[in-house]
């Protein structure tokens, strides 16, 4: 029988054996609907399902018998079970499970034989980094005779009017994380991490966060799925990883799944039983991205150090951001140090100079600019858990809230009784230099017996003794006198002036920080 023309369209149109049905009346065999025969299932970080739909373009019923693979096909499932019916004109779904485990690059061909013919499928695709041979290990021990160091980093774009006034927009939500690892190895663990830092895949490392480690002070059994932990740390969330080892070679890690008071519980439980004294710590994927240097004090002993940003981070602070707050804003929760206090001032004026003429200045801020940095030494996992949370809230340049300067503002000049709404201060000249300031606008006064009193000055009066008064937004609790008050500060209204926090652990339970910070207007 002829072929059909466009010229006879009336000629039966008749499939060409070999020809895919594709290019013919999809009417002769078994075929891949609205697929080409190379599939892309993209970037893998997560267990990802690909549906395909197998159709019978027949007018009689066609019977899938068998699906096979072959190439990387490790980590790839189907759901389909031959033999398995398909109506005429009807179609199959097959679902595809491509999971995290398996070659990083993965290229996987798929046929489906069935009673008119066999079709193929070649899946490829990219997965993220897990933990496998191209991901130095590093359960080597710490050094900390250093310390441990860590930053926090966001970014903010801060917007400054010619007043002063600004608008703050949140670029980075969460934290970029950082921090350095110092190794102090010898003998065989010296050797393989040497190849870990050298070997040319090692990209990616997986490094326990050794700030929030512990040690194991109960036998744990094989088949353990819940950790006894002294501290639920910040670093201990829901579907990042927990490692228990006892040296660099010995190790198990799981994926957290719960998080209570004393205890971590995983997934799926540990294989093997972990003696007193093994090590616990949360754990985090990590490019290497500074560089990685080694110090030898002998053949075959030496420090390694590196530098690690934590990626596919979570990070969830455990505690609430202040006990206090003053105006709708928390307030600096943790005493500041006298360690190098110094405090910057700048009018932000423009100064106009032609070298010959006068000298005009633009006063872009008719009140400076304050500037200083908070340092502070924080012990105890309760105040650190604190401070934790107070670095999340502000979230770098992002938030304000309230500190009291580190001087000694004004003195008394008479006692003010209970109930009185003002105070008479002895003269600082506040009246011209200081009103309408509203970095000056709001005091702080601690009584010796640890009473605090927060008011916002909404007035003043220079007194014919030319001492001055200061009026208040409400009235006083306690009657205060020179003697019972043991500091007086200008209450301040500042935001970080950075987006990156520094942290230096002296050791599991005490750390070091600065927070630079400017006054707003």
């Amino acid at each position: 029988m002829p072929i059909g023309t466009l010229a006879d369209p009336f000629v039966p149109y008749i499939a060409m054996d070999g020809l895919h049905p594709s290019t013919t009346n999809n009417e002769a065999q078994l075929f891949l609907l609205g697929l080409p025969p190379e599939q892309d299932v993209g970037y893998i970080t997560r267990d990802s399902s690909v549906p395909i739909y197998l159709w019978n373009g027949s007018a009689a019923e066609a019977t899938l018998t068998g699906v096979s693979s072959s190439g990387d096909t490790e980590g790839i499932a189907w759901d389909a079970a031959p033999p398995e019916l398909l109506g005429p004109k009807r179609s199959l779904r097959v679902i595809f499970t491509v999971g995290i485990d398996g070659p990083l690059t993965f290229s996987a061909d798929i046929a489906f034989a069935s009673t008119c013919n066999t079709t193929s499928l070649n899946l490829y695709g990219l997965r993220a980094p897990q933990l496998a041979g191209d991901i130095g290990l590093l359960f080597h021990p710490h050094n900390w005779e250093d310390g441990w160091n860590e930053s926090y980093e966001w970014k903010t774009d801060v917007m400054i009017a010619w007043n002063r006034t600004e608008q703050r927009v949140q670029l980075r939500t969460a934290p970029r994380r950082r921090f350095d690892l110092r190794l102090l190895v010898a003998g065989d663990s010296r050797r393989k991490l040497e190849t870990t830092m050298g070997q040319r895949k090692s990209v990616y490392m997986f490094a326990p966060i050794w700030r929030d480690g512990s040690r194991l002070d109960v036998v744990l059994p094989a088949n353990s799925s819940v950790i006894p932990v002294a501290e639920s740390t910040d670093n201990y969330v829901v579907g990042t990883p927990v490692a228990i080892w006892t040296d660099a070679d010995t190790f198990e890690y799981r994926e957290i799944s719960g998080v209570g008071a004393g205890f971590v519980a995983v997934g799926l439980p540990f294989i093997r039983e972990w003696p007193v004294g093994a090590n616990v710590a949360p754990c985090r994927y990590c490019l290497c991205s500074g560089g990685r240097s080694v110090n030898r004090f002998t053949e075959d002993v030496g420090e390694y150090k590196l530098q690690l940003l934590m990626v596919e981070d979570k990070w969830a602070p455990t505690a609430a951001i202040a006990s206090e707050t003053y105006q709708g804003l928390p307030i600096f929760p943790l005493p500041a140090s006298w360690g190098e206090q110094g405090q910057g001032y700048d009018n932000k004026w423009t100064l106009l100079d032609n070298d010959t003429g006068i000298i005009e200045v633009d006063v872009q801020s008719s009140e400076p600019v304050f500037e200083r940095e908070l340092k502070i030494l924080v012990w105890s996992r309760d105040r650190i858990s604190r401070m934790l949370a107070f670095i999340a809230y502000c979230a770098g340049r992002k938030s304000p809230f309230w500190v009291a300067a580190d001087d000694r503002g004004f003195e008394l000049a008479v006692p003010a009784p209970n109930g009185q709404n003002y105070i008479v201060i002895k003269p600082i000249n506040y009246a011209f230099s200081l009103t309408d300031s509203n970095a000056r606008a709001h005091i702080e006064m601690i009584m010796t017996d640890g009473t605090i009193i927060r008011r916002q000055i909404i007035g003043v009066e220079t007194l014919p003794s030319y001492e001055e008064k200061l009026i208040l937004d409400s009235a006083l609790p306690v009657a205060i006198s020179a003697e019972i008050l043991n500091r007086c500060a200008w209450l301040e209204k500042v935001r970080l002036n950075t987006d990156s926090i520094d942290l230096s652990w002296l050791d599991w339970q005490c750390v070091e920080a600065g927070f630079p910070v400017v006054v707003l207007p």
